[in-house]
């Protein structure tokens, strides 16, 4: 079907409103618009985002936030972003760490690896407490115990003041704030220290420090449970003034702070009450700084905006903690019962030479176990994991996992190795399965492929 208007031929505004709408149907997928009763070809309005823009935006941040790991020296990350990638898939696919999957325990462990490795010993320091936050906001999420690899309490840790003439950093503070939200504490003081910080930024001057208003302001939410008619009047003062800051491209700033800054609106203002700004325009601005790969130019950016996409913030952590880690928290007590005194070590089945096919399980075995016990542990409890085996007078060894069998032909084998969870290092096991013990969340792992000799 062609569609042709002659140059000599003057349109009016119905037939080229009419035209208008027959191009968009054509260009655009019937889920990019919603009916409005009324006039057939009335425009929707300059100051809305198409309907759909945000579901698809968010479909791609999420795509990419999973594989993020494989993709960050190309963007020039530092490998210390897992807490902020495991906070944000956390609120956007809330049921991701409920469940026991393999993309679940991966973001897990390399949360707890990067713990490990930034030590605990120097994220006490006071300069580092925004990180230990950001550490204890991430496993509270990911429905994890908020302790380090030796079994040291993180929040407790966040709850010690620091030394008297400690220079502060009120963003920090702020995500001390949300933190300790997180595992549900709402003290008195912690909101009097939210609304201090606010009172104190907006004095030093809310369009310099807008991060760290927004930031606190979003802690004082949290804190208030979502109540916003709790919040006290100078933390609503400070959400006007943020409120009026906006431009006219609907930004409020560059993208992280217009990220920020629309998030603490949305969680103080949920209704928009407020008439000087506008969330559909920040949105419009933030949408148009995704790249085609689903990143917004980096991982920070793309943490600040992916909880915006799903209708979400960060004041939400709390209630995201209680809505769906009580299902996992019913299984850890439970554990708590029948596992009393176990161990819990993390099983992956690897394929081929390059690993490319994987599979993980976590389960729970009694001290000392052996690597042939978790394997079979995890055969009883998922079918995947199922094996058979033969004894010789080396113990017990592997015939078959998941179905694949060995293959003398071919020269494959199912090999054990274990994983050093601190370097990353895999290395095959220089004692049979049947005799090398297991400690608590060790990583062991059987890998189909050629011995190397």
């Amino acid at each position: 079907m062609n569609i042709g208007v002659a140059p000599t031929v003057t349109r009016g505004p119905k037939t080229l409103a009419c035209l208008t709408a027959l191009l968009c149907f054509l260009v655009y997928p019937a889920d990019a618009f919603e009916l409005i009763p009324g006039d057939w070809f009335e425009q929707p309005s300059q100051d809305s985002p198409r309907l759909g823009d945000e579901s698809r935006a968010l479909a791609k941040a999420q795509s990419w936030l999973k594989i993020h790991p494989c993709r960050e020296h190309s963007l020039g990350e530092s490998s210390g972003e897992a807490h902020r990638r495991a906070l944000a898939l956390a609120l956007i696919e809330p049921e991701l760490f409920t469940s026991c999957s393999s993309d679940a325990l991966l973001h897990i462990r390399d949360l707890q690896h990067q713990i490990l490795l930034q030590s605990t010993g120097n994220l006490s320091e006071v300069e580092n407490r925004g990180q230990l936050a950001l550490h204890v906001l991430a496993l509270a999420a990911a429905c994890q115990k908020p302790v380090d690899s030796n079994g040291r309490d993180l929040a407790a840790i966040l709850r010690e003041k620091p030394p008297v003439g400690t220079t502060r950093n009120r963003f920090s503070e702020a995500l001390e704030l949300l933190a300790l939200c997180s595992l549900g504490h709402r003290e008195q003081h912690l909101k009097d220290m939210a609304l201090e910080n606010v009172m104190q930024l907006e004095r030093q001057g809310a369009a310099f420090l807008a991060d760290s208003l927004a930031i606190n302001i979003l802690s004082a939410v949290c804190l208030e449970d979502g109540n916003t008619d709790a919040l006290p009047t100078p933390i609503m003062n400070a959400v006007r003034e943020l409120a009026g800051m906006q431009l006219p491209n609907g930004s409020f700033g560059n993208l992280h702070t217009s990220a920020l800054v629309t998030q603490a609106l949305w969680a103080a203002d949920p209704d928009k009450r407020l008439p000087r700004w506008s969330k559909a325009k920040a949105m419009r601005f933030i949408l148009a700084a995704q790249e085609e790969e689903g990143h917004f130019g980096n991982l920070l950016a793309t943490f600040h905006v992916a909880p915006l996409l799903a209708g979400k913030t960060l004041a939400g952590v709390a209630s995201h903690h209680t809505s769906f880690c009580k299902a996992k928290a019913g299984l850890e007590a439970s554990a708590s019962g029948s596992d009393a005194g176990r161990i819990s070590v993390w099983y992956s089945l690897w394929i081929g030479d390059a690993a490319t096919n994987r599979s993980s399980i976590t389960v729970w075995v009694r001290p000392n176990a052996t690597f042939f016990d978790v394997l079979q542990a995890a055969a009883e409890k998922d079918p995947r994991f199922r094996m058979e085996f033969k004894r010789s007078s080396l113990g017990p060894y592997v015939t078959s996992l998941s179905g694949i069998v060995q293959n003398t032909e071919t020269g494959y084998f199912w090999m054990a190795h274990a994983m050093n969870f601190a370097t990353g290092v895999v290395t095959p096991l220089t004692t049979g399965i049947g005799s090398h013990t297991v400690a608590d969340s060790d990583h062991v792992i059987m890998w189909y492929k050629k011995p190397a000799f």
